[in-house]
Order: C-alpha cells, then sequence, then structure tokens
C-alpha cells in the first residue's frame, strides 16, 4: 500500500469515528492519521534502501556532483567540483575570481568541495569563472579547464 493510499484511508476512517467518539479520543485519531501510514510504508521504504545498498545501485544511480538542488544556474560545473575535488588538499583554501562569495552558487561550491574553504584572499588554488587565468592576470603553475571555468594551482 503505498503511502498516499494509507494516509488516505488513516483520514477518512478518522474523519468517519470523529462523529461519534469523545474529544479525548479525536486526539488519538489525530496522531493515528499521523502515524499509521508511516508505519505501514516504512518496511517497504526500508527493504528498498537495505536492497539497494548491498547492491552498490544507490551510489550508481545518481552523479557525484549535480547542479545545485534549488538552482539549475548556467554557472553551475559539476566537472569543475570534481576537479577541485581532485587536484586540491583537503586542508587547503580556494579563492576566486569574478565570483562572490554572499551566492547560492558559491554557497553551494563550498558545500560541494567541503572541507576545503573558500575565501577571498589569494590562495595556492584559485576558480576563475568566466576567463583564462592570464585574462586574470595570474600566473599558473598548473591549470585545468571545465568549459568557461578553470581551476588554477599557483
Amino acid at each position: 500500500m503505498s503511502t498516499a493510499a494509507a494516509t488516505a484511508v488513516a483520514f477518512a476512517v478518522a474523519a468517519a469515528l470523529s462523529f461519534f467518539v469523545p474529544q479525548r479520543i479525536r486526539l488519538l485519531l489525530v496522531a493515528a492519521v499521523l502515524v499509521v501510514p508511516i508505519l505501514l510504508a516504512a518496511p517497504r521504504f526500508l527493504r528498498a534502501e537495505v536492497r539497494d545498498a548491498r547492491s552498490g545501485l544507490a551510489s550508481t544511480r545518481a552523479p557525484r556532483y549535480s547542479s545545485p538542488p534549488p538552482f539549475k544556474w548556467r554557472k553551475a560545473n559539476p566537472a569543475l567540483l570534481a576537479g577541485i575535488v581532485e587536484h586540491v588538499p583537503a586542508h587547503e583554501s580556494v579563492s576566486m575570481v569574478n565570483g562572490n562569495l554572499e551566492t547560492g552558487l558559491t554557497r553551494w561550491i563550498a558545500y560541494s568541495i567541503a572541507p576545503r574553504q573558500l575565501t577571498d584572499d589569494p590562495a595556492h588554488w584559485t576558480i576563475v569563472f568566466g576567463e583564462t587565468p592570464a585574462e586574470a592576470g595570474l600566473q599558473p603553475a598548473h591549470e585545468w579547464r571545465y568549459r568557461r571555468d578553470w581551476l588554477v594551482e599557483r
């Protein structure tokens, strides 16, 4: 039984019984409407989660780096995030050129590359948005291009 169907049945039963039962028991009906659907759906959900974990499907279905959930912005670059995680050591800081630490996109980048820290200060590693490292005035030791964005090691 689906959660929606269980919720509908529990609600219909509670609504019908609410006309015939004392007010104190109505609170139990409200609790039942909230709890019964969860109790009915939880075992099937848990079995599916265990099955997916054992077979490895959970990790292969979803991409490791994807666009931020609430945003579908042009600047969201999963390849750049993967490159940062691959090349930048976990204890390092990363600065940005043409980026603003106050936007939702950069907060998503910071979340995705953690424990690395995004900073406004110059750093050994730099993300360049929308232009080449030379156009940004950087002298890179190494550079990696991800569409229009760059990861630069200085």
